[in-house]
């Protein structure tokens, strides 16, 4: 028999020999106490730990990660190499797509704000620092942010205008079809903006903005329109491709101005009195 209170082990009795705690002849009731315990103690082993559940479960994302970053590479590769081979296939790259899209806007922002950091330090190296006493300038954060929301919207503001003018005039292909397609001619747009990216990074920024700047004109202009002409060509209906083509031009046109004329108030405004008041 076992003591229930000490632990103390005596053959027999009705109290326990070394505190007087009365012990339990039942043998059954000890057997069933003592299975228990060893039942809770397994049942607390089996369990996995949160730590343990968070771990599997974070190899679990960066197993995806992986995947999905070796399928980008192969259709990155592909499309650089042939990227109208997408007409026809657009229902199932549209994921692959909108991270070309993301990826190039993460690219230009990164350039962006790398810029104008290094032209801040430089107005700063020039004055021997007196300007600092009063103003810091912009934030890293902050440029980065305004400029990422600033070049997604213009990106977005091109797939919707190709998207209502070819579903008037072209075909009855869906938002995620016009995306797949945009974003797999804009490879050659990333390209571009990674050596843009470099040349900053070198401090070049006479010419890392120059490639910028192209980078910019082949994913806002050139690619738009080569492939809105392409669609309404191929699926015309209604009115001629040309004219289809013009109300195209005029339609982007005027949603851009107006914002720009939006964003000249708002966000990127704040930026630009910032450097006002640094002049």
């Amino acid at each position: 028999m076992i003591c229930h209170q000490c632990g103390n082990e005596q053959e027999k009795g009705n109290f326990c020999g070394k505190c007087g705690a009365k012990l339990n002849n039942d043998p059954n009731l000890q057997e069933t106490a003592g299975g228990g315990g060893d039942q809770v103690s397994i049942n607390r082993n089996s369990q996995p730990s949160y730590g343990q559940a968070a771990s599997t479960q974070m190899n679990e994302h960066v197993e995806k990660v992986k995947k999905q970053s070796k399928v980008y590479g192969s259709y990155f590769v592909h499309f650089l190499k042939h990227p109208s081979s997408i007409f026809g296939k657009e229902k199932n790259e549209w994921v692959n797509g909108f991270i070309s899209i993301i990826l190039f806007v993460f690219i230009v922002t990164l350039t962006v704000s790398v810029f104008v950091r290094n032209l801040f330090k430089s107005a700063i190296h020039g004055t021997q620092g007196l300007i600092n006493e009063f103003y810091d300038g912009p934030s890293y954060v902050s440029v980065f942010f305004n400029v990422f929301i600033f070049v997604f919207l213009i990106a977005a503001l091109v797939l919707l205008c190709m998207f209502i003018v070819n579903k008037l005039f072209g075909s009855s292909a869906s938002f995620k079809e016009v995306t797949a397609i945009y974003g797999a001619h804009l490879t050659t747009a990333i390209i571009v903006s990674l050596i843009a990216l470099l040349l900053v990074l070198l401090k070049s920024h006479v010419y890392g903005n120059i490639v910028l700047s192209i980078s910019l004109l082949l994913a806002i202009v050139l690619i738009p329109y080569y492939l809105i002409s392409v669609l309404l060509t191929k699926y015309s209906k209604g009115i001629d491709p040309l004219y289809s083509f013009f109300i195209y031009v005029a339609i982007f046109s005027i949603v851009f101005a107006i914002f720009i004329g939006i964003l000249a108030d708002s966000t990127m405004g704040r930026i630009v009195d910032q450097w006002r008041y640094f002049w």
